[in-house]
């Protein structure tokens, strides 16, 4: 039965999952509880939403304390996961600010949509991007107004699921504790050869242990690297196949070149990130890759028909005919967004494209914009 000390220590371990190797001394400031919805107030997913990225834009992303509220958070943790937890909602709010402060310097909120599961049961989904790349997470809101879950889609389990994962977990003993804490101390580290050597000493049974695989996963997966590469695939040894369903794992399929595992991981992606440019590129990527060209075809017709007429589905759909040598089609795309956006690429900005350098040295973009 989960117990307020227990989860107290299994938010600790969450935190420092959360943010990684980049730091771990994350502290949470609680944002004054503002008005957010008037008595009686009803608001659709977008209206919703639409407030909760005004309110963190003025308030920092701990304003997102005045749409969390602990009763709520704890009935949704027990019609979720425990019905028998003994523990307060508050030790739930003070993981999902922290949870929530590990996005802070992450990048611009991009709100994709909400899909309902229930009356006032949403599931609203974000995307976020840095220098490695898109990531996508997604808010759990009840009674259509109070946030309760946060769930990164790189990983297997939300914020909650997480601290109900560590509960069902038989505790490991202490010599593997010990092992436990030392290999996540050689991640932080990016050690990833010593940490390699002491997963390779845990006992058999601790390596089927699910919070450790999965918090070890989280910590592999933050700096990915040449360096890491070997310890993710000693990793991926102990964790079953079925159990890597999350797109955390498709460039660890991608890597080694298991294009069918990579297309499943998308495939079973939630229906509103595949209208998502990033997610059509990474997909049409794949597909590329295995020669598919009618996939990628798909993939810039769906960049346009699902994904809308945004300039970045322009650059995305010219940088697919590029990799498919399809100059002509390209220099027809751009010369679209360049009316569209009354704006001029220039040369060595297309340059910096895969298979740039061919493409503007090509006889089509010789016609296009001359030798120059």
């Amino acid at each position: 039965m989960l117990r307020n000390s227990y989860v107290v220590l299994v938010f600790g371990l969450l935190n420092l999952l959360l943010v990684g190797c980049k730091s771990n001394n994350v502290q949470v400031i609680q944002a004054p509880k503002l008005a957010i919805m008037a008595e009686g107030e009803r608001l659709s997913p977008y209206q919703l939403n639409k407030r909760f990225l005004a309110t963190i834009k003025q308030n920092g992303i701990m304003g997102a304390s005045s749409f969390i509220d602990a009763d709520a958070t704890l009935r949704h943790y027990k019609e979720a996961y425990d019905s028998h937890a003994e523990v307060s909602g508050e030790v739930f709010t003070k993981g999902l600010l922290k949870g929530l402060k590990s996005l802070d310097t992450l990048g611009e909120f991009n709100y994709l949509g909400t899909d309902e599961k229930g009356e006032g049961f949403w599931q609203s989904f974000y995307r976020f991007e840095t220098d490695d790349g898109a990531f996508y997470f997604h808010l759990v809101w009840r009674d259509g107004r109070y946030l309760t879950d946060v769930k990164f889609e790189s990983l297997s389990e939300s914020v909650l699921g997480f601290a109900a994962i560590a509960n069902s977990q038989t505790k490991l003993e202490k010599p593997q504790q010990e092992i436990f804490a030392k290999i996540i101390a050689s991640l932080m580290r990016k050690d990833f050869v010593q940490a390699q050597s002491q997963l390779n000493s845990l006992s058999d049974a601790a390596k089927e242990n699910v919070l450790l695989q999965v918090s070890l996963w989280k910590l592999a997966q933050a700096t990915p690297s040449n360096e890491s590469h070997s310890f993710v695939d000693e990793l991926a040894k102990i964790i079953k196949p079925e159990d890597r369903t999350n797109i955390g794992w498709l460039q660890y399929y991608k890597r080694k070149k298991a294009h069918r595992q990579a297309l499943e991981l998308l495939n079973d992606a939630p229906d509103i990130l595949k209208r998502d440019p990033f997610y059509i590129l990474e997909k049409s990527a794949i597909h590329l890759e295995v020669g598919d060209y009618s996939a990628v075809w798909r993939g810039i017709h769906d960049l346009f028909y699902l994904g809308g007429e945004d300039f970045i589905n322009y650059v995305f759909a010219a940088q697919l005919a590029i990799n498919m040598k399809e100059f002509e089609y390209a220099v027809e795309i751009l010369s679209v967004a360049e009316e569209k956006y009354e704006l001029n690429f220039l040369k060595q900005d297309l340059a910096e494209l895969d298979d740039g350098v061919e493409f503007v040295n090509s006889s089509a973009f010789k016609k296009w914009r001359g030798n120059s």
